[in-house]
């Protein structure tokens, strides 16, 4: 790098001074050339306004030899020629005219003023010579003109010895330029080469090697500047690594496990409970990504909405039904300044489940159990308390409203071991539902028609709407119309006399949207998470006073995950409540539309 400045220093100090002489030796060209005409052009108008009178005598004489004489007189100080043109351009007089007479002999006189006197227009002018023209009376009437051919040699000798000068300082300015340059060398090159094997060291992670550059200027406070960083960095690194270290042990240890993806989908990071929790046909390792170890599909989408939304997406891995370890894998996308990743990299947190999913089916197992085991006694119950109410004497009226109590309340029971049945039922079938093309119209109508006697004696309005370009759905057909029913046994039981139900069917892309909309009093921003947990009654509902066992929207919601679809609650305005299930629709065409489909009141 120093024989590089150095270079680069010495080729810039040459062509400055390349430069200096290019600019100073042009232009002093021109202006010598112009001074050296301009004063040989005054100098001659001077002379012949000096020897004017004799010139006019001359002329007017027509004495040639005189004028050769004068022209000859004229030309000592130039060294080049001069003639004398009359007004019609013809010559009278010339120096070499003067020249030759004086230097030939005397019988060759005659005949070299008579080829003198031959020539028209005057002599050729010399070789690099410039013209220059005087009148030989200035300011009177034309008479003749004196015409000088100067000659440019001398001042191209003068030239030339400037020239040679002006090489001579380059050479000597580039001697000194060369001088320069090795000391610039020795100043600021070398120092430079060092700092920069320095940073080449502290990139490649070495911090042990200083810099030695001491000084006031700028290379020394740079040099300080590199000092301090090369601290500064390597205390950082060190904290960095020992936190890294720290991170990666805590991840190892953990018993979840974790697997975090650069932005470019590649692995960065992972632990030993990942590779026992995920299952991948290839081998888990650094530099991969998801598709080349060959992740479930569902991993790998659950990993695109998380980059493509930016919020945590969530799936679940293996069946306990199948016998298989019960995964649940949260995805989430990391901060820029996280260390794992330089911009949006991704976080995969695995969950086993499967003792939770084992201790569920237990739960459900042993409630379906226990509620068929209720049902004979139930019956048997109920069946007595109806006998007892049939055959009591309406003077025992205490007895009656127990009696009447016993009945409610074991038909409130027998609903609650029902819908309870129920779900054992479909979670049982969840996983061999028997779906086939079912019109959405007839499902809506079917619906509709079940609650039209309900729907009367509470005064209250039933309405439908079924596009009819509407595509089957795909699904199984109690299963649908079940759920449907619940919804809509939602709406009429806690909308008012005078209220109004709205049962509709929407296409949404690939799926068909079964959307049930009330009047009734809606539910609360606090009880809607939790509105379609198991056995879970709102507020509203446990004020209104109607009877149910909270397991109608849980029915609803497993029948939706069942077909691969969901279920939704939204409350405009603060009032009512809209249900939407979402089911697959099929790839059948569309179904006719079962008759009577419109508005139902």
């Amino acid at each position: 790098m120093r024989h590089r400045i150095f270079f680069r220093v010495l080729i810039a100090y040459l062509a400055v001074v390349c430069a200096c002489v290019l600019l100073v030796g042009f232009p002093l060209h021109f202006v010598f050339q112009r001074d050296y005409v301009a004063n040989a052009a005054s100098a001659f108008e001077e002379q012949v306004t000096r020897l004017g009178a004799g010139l006019t005598t001359a002329i007017e004489g027509e004495d040639r030899p005189q004028l050769d004489a004068l022209c000859a007189r004229l030309n000592a100080r130039f060294e080049g020629r001069v003639t004398v043109l009359s007004p019609g351009g013809e010559t009278l007089g010339e120096s070499i005219g003067a020249l030759c007479i004086e230097e030939a002999n005397p019988e060759c006189v005659d005949i070299i003023r008579s080829g003198v006197s031959g020539e028209e227009g005057g002599a050729a002018p010399l070789a690099r010579t410039v013209i220059l023209n005087a009148p030989v009376r200035p300011g009177l009437p034309y008479s003749a003109v004196m015409r000088l051919a100067l000659p440019l040699d001398p001042m191209y000798e003068q030239l030339r010895t400037v020239h040679l000068l002006l090489v001579a300082g380059a050479v000597g300015a580039g001697g000194l330029a060369v001088g320069i340059g090795f000391m610039l060398s020795h100043g600021i090159a070398r120092p430079l080469s060092q700092m920069t094997r320095v940073a080449e060291n502290i990139a490649a992670g070495d911090f042990q090697s200083p810099v030695s550059v001491r000084g006031r200027g700028e290379i020394g406070r740079l040099a300080d500047a590199i000092n301090v960083m090369r601290s500064s960095l390597a205390t950082s690194v060190r904290t960095l690594a020992d936190e890294r270290n720290q991170i990666l042990a805590i991840v190892e240890n953990m018993s979840e496990g974790v697997l975090a993806l650069g932005p470019d989908g590649k692995v960065e990071l992972f632990n030993r409970a990942i590779e026992e929790m995920v299952p991948l046909p290839g081998r888990l390792r650094n530099g991969a990504t998801l598709q080349e170890l060959g992740a479930d599909p569902r991993l790998v989408n659950c990993v695109r909405e998380a980059r493509e939304t930016g919020q945590l997406a969530m799936t679940e891995l293996g069946s306990f039904e199948a016998g298989e370890q019960v995964v649940a894998v949260v995805v989430s996308q990391v901060a820029e300044d996280n260390l794992l990743a330089e911009g949006h990299g991704i976080v995969l947190v695995a969950h086993d489940i499967t003792g939770a999913r084992r201790i569920e089916s237990m739960g459900r197992e042993l409630v379906a159990n226990a509620s068929h085991e209720l049902r004979t006694p139930l019956a048997a119950i109920s069946s007595t308390a109806e006998t007892l109410l049939n055959t009591s004497t309406p003077r025992d009226r205490q007895g009656r409203e127990f009696l009447e109590v016993i009945v409610r309340q074991a038909e409130r029971l027998r609903k609650t071991i029902a819908n309870t049945l129920e779900l054992s039922r479909i979670d049982a079938m969840a996983g061999s539902l028997k779906a086939e093309p079912l019109d959405a119209a007839y499902l809506v109508e079917d619906v509709a028609e079940a609650f039209a006697g309900q729907v009367e004696s509470k005064e209250q309005r039933l309405e439908i709407s079924v596009p009819v370009d509407l595509p089957p759905v795909e699904g199984d057909r109690n299963m649908l119309s079940l759920a449907l029913r619940n919804l809509v046994a939602n709406a009429v039981r806690y909308t008012p006399a005078g209220g109004r139900t709205w049962v509709r069917a929407l296409r949404d892309d690939d799926h068909v949207v079964f959307e049930v909309e009330d009047t009734g009093p809606g539910i609360s921003a606090e009880d809607r998470p939790r509105v379609f947990d198991r056995f879970f009654r709102g507020r509203n509902a446990v004020e209104g006073a109607e009877e149910g066992a909270g397991l109608g929207l849980s029915i609803v919601k497993r029948v939706a995950e069942a077909h691969g679809g969901g279920v939704t609650l939204r409350t405009p305005d603060g009032s009512g409540s809209v249900f939407a299930l979402r089911v697959p629709a099929s790839q059948a065409k569309p179904m006719e539309q079962a008759a009577g489909v419109g508005n139902r009141s």
